[in-house]
């Protein structure tokens, strides 16, 4: 059982400092919290060493990557006896924020919980990004900082080419890619959760596909947070292993289920050979409306058609 902390006012009365200034060009943003302008002051001599202090136990992050310009992403932790905010700045950003606790830690007594989501904004600075945390009581005194680092999302992925499909909230969102070639009953054939290889099934009485064939076969690597199972992952690849086919191929974003979340923001990339083509890199946005579609082969939104 967790019990509701007093009003989000009284908790920042001992804050100083705190402006009608609502943080609008920070690169860092927070919501439920107070912006304020300048950074996150260093701890004195005499704090670190003042074990009475307010400090941060533990900073938990659902995906410790990002996606620059999205929301949602979600930051939560614990803080120690006697805390009523925590301080939140980003390294070299134009402001910080004051976040009140959210709620009593009923697990480890004398602790508090707080949590928020983040917008990252387009105005990064080149990752890692620091995050600086502090805890602060009462009486405005801040503890020790900690930092956390958080970088870009994932390393691109070995392959002939592969695209990926990437997004910054727990929603069930799902790459297609529509080949070339049409399927043996003339129909569209891509990959997706639907089915998840190049491989063409053997007509009647050809012999199987061999070890070979299915190891060159491009392949979709994972459905994430499929069904609302949440993985935490919020990536999908399809990968060629060799040289594709030539011809045109057609991304999709499919928006299966939101899980819950408001929005979820994405960004499909291309790389051929490791090398990431910005040409066709795309971001966009989904929403509840797009999960009330089919969600079957040829569905979702059109992204990026290209040529190989």
């Amino acid at each position: 059982m967790r019990v509701r902390s007093v009003g989000i006012l009284l908790l920042l009365g001992g804050c100083a400092g705190a402006s009608a200034d609502s943080g609008t060009a920070a690169a860092l943003r927070l919501d439920n919290a107070q912006y304020v302008p300048g950074a996150i002051s260093a701890p004195s001599e005499d704090e670190l060493g003042d074990s009475s202090l307010p400090v941060v136990h533990t900073v938990n992050s659902i995906n410790g990557a990002f996606l620059p310009g999205t929301s949602g992403h979600s930051l939560s932790g614990t803080l120690g006896p006697g805390s009523t905010a925590v301080l939140i700045g980003l390294q070299g950003d134009a402001g910080y924020w004051i976040l009140p606790v959210a709620t009593v830690d009923q697990t480890t007594p004398g602790d508090f919980d707080f949590s928020t989501k983040a917008t990252f904004g387009q105005n990064l600075p080149p990752p890692p990004l620091k995050v600086v945390f502090r805890a602060t009581n009462r009486a405005g005194q801040a503890g020790p900082a900690v930092i956390r680092d958080f970088g870009e999302t994932p390393t691109v992925i070995d392959g002939a080419m592969v695209i990926t499909l990437e997004w910054d909230t727990e929603a069930d969102l799902d790459l297609h890619v529509q080949l070339p070639a049409a399927g043996s009953d003339g129909g569209l054939r891509e990959i997706s959760t639907r089915k998840r290889t190049s491989l063409l099934p053997p007509a009647p009485g050809d012999p199987p596909a061999t070890p070979e064939q299915i190891q060159d076969s491009a392949y979709l690597d994972m459905d994430s947070n499929s069904q609302c199972v949440i993985d935490g992952r919020r990536n999908e690849n399809v990968i060629w292993p060799i040289t594709p086919e030539s011809g045109k191929y057609v991304v999709r974003v499919d928006t299966f289920s939101m899980c819950g979340e408001i929005v979820a923001n994405w960004r499909v990339r291309v790389f051929v050979d490791g090398i990431p083509q910005t040409a066709l890199e795309r971001t966009g946005q989904s929403t509840d409306v797009d999960t009330r579609f089919p969600h079957g082969t040829g569905a979702g939104v059109e992204v990026v058609a290209f040529d190989y």
